[in-house]
């Protein structure tokens, strides 16, 4: 696949939880939770770095209860 296993694994579980923030209502930090990540500070930083918005922004733009 051309990316390394540590990589490949990291982008399905920012996947996951970019699918969780958009379809829940789970806290950020219930959300980095289930998806692997000890430290939601960790999360927010990777999860900024991976996708230029933090998780909170993400979910606003894109959850599906954005219509209100």
């Amino acid at each position: 696949m051309g990316v390394p296993p540590g990589r490949f694994l990291l982008n399905c579980r920012i996947l996951v939880a970019k699918r969780m923030l958009a379809d829940s209502e789970l806290s950020v930090k219930q959300i980095a939770s289930q998806c692997g990540f000890t430290h939601s500070s960790y999360f927010i930083r990777l999860f900024r770095t991976y996708n230029g918005m933090t998780p909170q922004q993400f979910r606003l733009l894109y959850s599906s209860g954005s219509e209100k």
